[in-house]
């Protein structure tokens, strides 16, 4: 068994290039830019102002100034203000020329053509600067980013209708066991429902990913290498049929169709019987029979050679926890209102229900010591 560091680094290693895609800013959420984005030009890109009131030239406020029209947004001052001339200005409009601060019309006293103010707001001058949102040339986001609503609202903002982004991988679900059927089946004694894939395909859908299912093999291999031979999905991903028994026979048809092992256990609790194989620029990653153990690996090992690393943080524990074996553990919590982390009840790989509670994995490293209340452990979000 390699650990679950050397797990990870070896599909980093093994990624293929899946290419690139140009999506419009609607369907960018979840991907990850495929180049640097560099700001096309200042924002704004003239001063405005950020409140209704008059724009002036700075200094001498405290006296009578002119005021000589008005900007608004869209339709801008024309001219140039001079010494003791004021413009009457709105929320967003373009600064006049010449003009260099801005007071809101709260502090200002209106007589005929003339504004004087009754007060100056000495701290604030209400003017947003050319570029003091973004400059020019400025990098956004580096390549390899993911793509969030929030930097959306910045392409958008940079005019761009597209992006280039690192295409996403196409995934085929291949569940395996004679004693599988089919959600919705009339189960008879000895037979299971195939709860696994559909629960997968709604998770990868979540993630944006294309998916294929190509349904129960029997447990022989012909049957597994007839389901596997035809497929031209990205990855590949085998659930079940992987452990050491008479009719585990996933690996061995994958090794015949000239996949080559890049690893076969992984020392994780729960999902040790994960393992992967590439050929050429497809990849299969084989998943746990277990649902929960699959669940739980899917958000660890497939979203990794997915997307890259994940991100880890570091939360207090709401409850105790025991000391961990040999085996590295990762452990369904929930994170509370308070944002202390609590692990679940029960933790039984062959238990559904408690995934549903869950909301983030806390990572346990091999043989780490006892951890007491508000002690701190890493943990990774689930989505």
């Amino acid at each position: 068994m390699i650990s679950v560091s050397e797990a990870l680094c070896a599909l980093d290693n093994h990624r293929p290039d899946w290419g690139q895609s140009v999506l419009p800013l609607g369907q960018l959420c979840g991907h990850r830019l495929a180049h640097d984005i560099i700001a096309p030009y200042n924002h704004p890109a003239s001063s405005v102002s950020v409140m209704d009131g008059y724009a002036f030239k700075g200094g001498g406020a405290d006296i009578s100034l002119k005021l000589i029209g008005e900007s608004r947004a869209g339709e801008p001052f024309e001219g140039e203000l001079g010494e003791g001339q004021a413009v009457r200005i709105f929320t967003g409009a373009l600064l006049p020329k010449g003009a260099d601060t801005v007071e809101m019309q709260e502090n200002a006293v209106v007589s005929g053509d003339r504004v004087s103010f009754s007060s100056l707001s000495l701290h604030r001058n209400f003017v947003r600067s050319a570029g003091s949102d973004f400059s020019k040339g400025a990098l956004l986001f580096k390549q390899g980013a993911r793509v969030t609503p929030a930097m959306i609202l910045t392409l958008a903002t940079c005019n761009f209708e597209t992006a280039a982004v690192q295409r996403l991988p196409s995934v085929a679900l291949l569940s395996s066991g004679d004693e599988l059927r089919p959600v919705g089946s009339r189960l008879e004694a000895g037979h299971i429902v195939n709860s696994i894939s559909p629960a997968l395909t709604a998770l990868l859908t979540h993630w944006g990913v294309e998916v294929y299912d190509l349904g129960i093999a029997k447990d022989t291999a012909a049957d597994i290498t007839e389901k596997l031979k035809d497929c031209h999905a990205d990855i590949i991903v085998p659930i079940g049929a992987a452990s050491v028994g008479d009719y585990d026979l996933m690996q061995p048809a994958a090794k015949a169709l000239n996949f080559k092992p890049v690893f076969s256990k992984v020392a994780v609790k729960p999902g040790k019987p994960t393992w992967f194989s590439k050929r050429d620029q497809q990849c299969i990653l084989g998943l746990p029979g277990n649902p929960s153990s699959a669940w739980v690996c899917a958000q660890l090992f497939l979203k990794h050679l997915i997307f890259g690393p994940q991100k880890w943080e570091s939360g207090k524990l709401d409850s105790p926890l025991a000391a961990n074996g040999k085996r590295e553990s990762f452990l369904r919590a929930k994170q509370l209102e308070s944002g202390a982390l609590k692990p679940l009840n029960r933790q039984d790989s062959g238990l559904v229900t408690p995934l549903s509670d869950a909301d983030c994995l806390i990572r346990r490293p091999v043989n780490a010591k006892a951890l007491s209340v508000n002690d701190y452990a890493e943990f990774m979000r689930l989505d």
